[in-house]
């Protein structure tokens, strides 16, 4: 799948729509019979014939049929060769919504993570991209692939449509055709039905989600031995403690910890109330520590150095508890991010006039010595996350620009385009992964209570291994009354890598995250894979330690790359070798591993790999804000899962994204989802920057493979919750099986910006066996978008629509 972005409702088309729904028709609604541009590869092939200077050649095959097709081979280096150019004036209308056909066979494999691809780019600015990209199996086989491309007119820009391949490889282009539209059959609720009588098809198993499980407090049974922090840690008076005695209140916490370890039974850390600053040069660590409560008594730490890592590392501790503690970052040692406002943009786009209204000339001055990493769009008034249908940032890949500074005005000179807004007020973020507060490591029975974390140089909470039986109560990462600071934590707020699932975030509140408020998945990974040197090895290519984190006796599952099973299994018989280096952590490395059992012939390089010692499971999410985050507000993937009674409002993506990701060796998250309840919930004015066309709740993800039809996600119960102003679906279910979706309200009350012609439906692609029960869509005007369900009857089946209502307030 590819992140789209928004485009426009007005066109004669829905009037139609309109006359139709108050008809109370149903319609199938196809993309034009007629290709706007079918691709001709008569150019390419005159580009490289009798000879080119290029590093592609082409050569014509023919078919049986009598047609003939081009076979494109990249024949030297690694880079993006796009050997396709396809002008937006090529497809001859001025509608937006489109979708690209590609016939292809591949004859040689990129080595991943290069693909295959077809993106659209506007000249505005790289971050309104586009992209589709894929691999394939070697072996000659005819595959089409069809995804939709919003074309949506930006101010200043054009569109331009590219296809290529990363490195050496070889395809056929058997056909690449672009038509207006989709293919897509639409089922309408029906306008103030009134139905009562419960509806549920009998084929449908329900989704059961979370199942209760009890977390052990050591605090249950008392304090039992007290460790005080009296005496010892030094809070601030009148004036901020020195930096020496920062330094020992961090050397403290430790010494405490430690003191902890060796008394059996209950204990406590008691921390009078009181602002302490902190400046260690490392992280404080908690090993294999049992039956230990840290209490904070509502003081607040300050953490004022800069060592990478984290603050707290807690790994191998059952039963533990960390309570009313508050955790701040010292913008004044290092900013997260800086505010601006955009007083000009050259022509060009490469020279920028800013204003840094909120710095003082000393700050502006720091500003030449700070990495400059993206731009994040604010409003003006809140300084939280301004979307509206914009990109949500503008990654700068580090490139600090030439500055040129003036009291607090700055002029930013790049070497490359940045699509900045004058008058627009933006921060620049300076920190993103540089430290966590708090990251865990093979838990169990932990508690964080009361614990609030204001802003913070990465993200909140990271687990790796196998924690489980875990728990967030009342925890915040919010922004500290009367800052102005424009991000809490400059990442995520609650992030699993992998875990053993058992796990439970209640009563807690998120806001202005640099990223996702909370990510829950397990690794997988997919990079190239070669048999060995005997009937029982296999080396991973491009898989660093932390990938798949491998331990003798774990069992490796195979998946095909389209993400279907692949039916093997494998224990692994000892320690993997990195590259020679167990400790090596590079993308590049190769890990060798040996099984206990000879390995089966045929497994593909592009075979994806999951550790089956992870399991994220059994998971429970209630009760819970999130408000203005940068990111979506939940990302899960696991099995198990109920999501209820939560408030979702002004988030920059999804409120909840369900998926399947690999992306390029960046991150690959999860295998997919069974047993999920979504219920209870409500979602205010959320993707506001259009991510996966302004779905609400999204299913899918992205794959090297391209679109897969694999059913991804299974039994899903979607009910009973309120969508406002949903900017694209209120739902969207890609590889999904078994869903029901029943008793949800859907309104249009205000639109947002951005809101697309599908806003408020429930959208499917791939899907099998979904069943749209007695949900109300409300309109407050008369309606510009379709409501109801969509679907495209070749790739979905069993798509059911009974007893919606349509309801029109004026």
């Amino acid at each position: 799948m590819i992140h789209l972005s928004h485009i426009g409702i007005r066109t004669p088309l829905f009037l139609l729509f309109f006359v139709m729904i108050m008809l109370g028709y149903t319609c199938t609604l196809s993309a034009a019979q007629r290709y706007e541009y079918v691709w001709s590869p008569e150019g390419l092939y005159r580009g490289t014939h009798p000879e080119s200077k290029n590093p592609w050649s082409t050569k014509w095959v023919n078919n049986d049929d009598g047609s003939k097709s081009i076979e494109v081979t990249i024949t030297r280096g690694t880079g993006y060769y796009n050997y396709i150019v396809i002008p937006r004036h090529y497809l001859k209308t001025d509608a937006t919504d489109f979708t690209v056909e590609v016939t292809f066979r591949v004859t040689q494999s990129t080595t991943l993570p290069r693909t295959f691809y077809i993106f659209a780019r506007n000249s505005k600015s790289h971050a309104y991209d586009i992209w589709q990209r894929w691999v394939g199996e070697p072996d000659g086989k005819q595959r089409t692939i069809r995804f939709p491309m919003q074309l949506t007119p930006v101010e200043g820009g054009k569109w331009t449509i590219y296809a290529g391949a990363q490195g050496m490889c070889s395809i056929i282009y058997d056909r690449i055709a672009i038509k207006q539209g989709r293919d897509i059959e639409h089922l309408k609720p029906q306008v103030d039905a009134d139905f009562k009588a419960s509806v549920l098809l009998k084929t449908t198993t329900l989704a059961t989600g979370f199942s209760p499980i009890q977390i052990i407090r050591p605090d249950d049974n008392g304090q039992g031995k007290v460790i005080s922090a009296k005496g010892r840690m030094i809070p601030d008076g009148d004036q901020p403690v020195s930096d020496d005695v920062a330094e020992n209140n961090g050397k403290e916490i430790q010494r405490m910890i430690n003191e902890a370890k060796r008394i059996p039974g209950n204990k406590t850390i008691l921390i009078p109330k009181g602002v302490y600053r902190i400046a260690n040069h490392g992280g404080v660590i908690a090993d294999g520590v049992d039956d230990l409560t840290i209490d904070g008594q509502d003081s607040e730490f300050i953490y004022q150095r800069l060592h990478g890592g984290q603050l707290f590392m807690i790994s191998r501790c059952n039963r533990m508890v960390v309570k009313n503690l508050n955790i701040d970052w010292n913008w004044d040692y290092y900013p997260i991010a800086s505010m601006f406002r955009v007083k000009g943009v050259s022509d060009d786009r490469r020279t920028l006039e800013l204003d840094f209204y909120a710095y003082n000339d000393e700050q502006v001055k720091r500003l030449e010595k700070l990495d400059w990493m993206m731009f994040l769009p604010l409003q003006t008034d809140t300084l939280y996350p301004k979307r509206d249908g914009q990109p949500e940032k503008f990654t700068l890949s580090h490139q600090r620009p030439t500055l040129q500074i003036k009291g607090n005005q700055v002029t930013a000179q790049y070497r490359n385009p940045v699509a900045l807004t004058p008058g627009q007020t933006y921060a620049v973020r300076h920190l993103y992964y540089n430290l966590i507060a708090f990251k865990l490591a093979n838990c169990s029975h932990l508690t964080f209570d009361g614990v609030t974390i204001y802003s913070m140089p990465g993200m909140g909470w990271l687990n790796t291994g196998t924690t489980h039986h875990w728990r967030f109560n009342n925890c915040k990462i919010v922004r500290r009354p009367g800052s102005k600071h424009p991000l809490t934590t400059a990442a995520d707020g609650i992030h699993a890598g992998e875990s053993k699932g058992d796990l439970i975030i209640e009563n807690c509140v998120f806001t202005g995250m640099g990223d996702d408020c909370i990510n829950l998945h397990d690794n997988t990974w997919q990079g190239g894979l070669e048999y060995g040197d005997n009937d029982r090895q296999l080396r991973l290519l491009n898989c660093p330690k932390h990938r798949l984190r491998i331990e003798p006796g774990d069992v490796l599952r195979f998946y095909q790359p389209d993400f279907s099973p692949a039916g093997v299994e494998l224990e692994v018989a000892d320690e993997p070798e990195y590259d020679g280096k167990p400790n090596a952590y590079v993308n590049s490395t190769i890990t060798t591993i040996n099984f206990t059992k000879p390995i089966p012939k045929g497994l593909s390089y592009l075979s994806i790999v999951a550790n089956t010692r992870f399991g994220t499971h059994n998971v429970l999410i209630a009760n819970n804000k999130f408000y203005r985050a940068f990111g979506r507000g939940i990302l899960h993937s696991g099995n198990d899962v109920t999501v209820k009674g939560n408030h979702f409002e002004e988030l920059g993506g999804s409120a909840i994204q369900v998926q399947a990701d690999i992306v390029d060796l960046h991150w690959a998250e999860g295998t997919g989802t069974r047993n999920m309840v979504i219920a209870n919930n409500k979602f205010i004015d959320v993707n506001r920057s259009g991510r996966w066309e302004g779905a609400v709740v999204y299913t899918g993800g992205r794959l090297p493979w391209g679109p897969t039809d694999y059913p991804l996600f299974d039994q899903f119960l979607i009910e009973n919750n309120h969508f406002i102003n949903s900017p694209g679906p209120a739902m969207t279910l890609t590889t999904t099986h078994n869903a029901v979706i029943r008793n949800n309200v859907i309104e249009m009350i205000n639109p947002m910006p951005n809101t697309t012609p599908y806003a408020g439906t429930v959208f499917n692609v791939h899907t099998s066996n979904i069943n749209v029960i007695q949900n109300l869509w409300r309109y407050h005007d008369k309606p510009e978008h379709m409501s109801g369900v969509i679907y495209n009857p070749t790739e979905s089946q069993q798509v059911h629509s009974l007893q919606n209502q349509l309801q029109i307030k004026n």
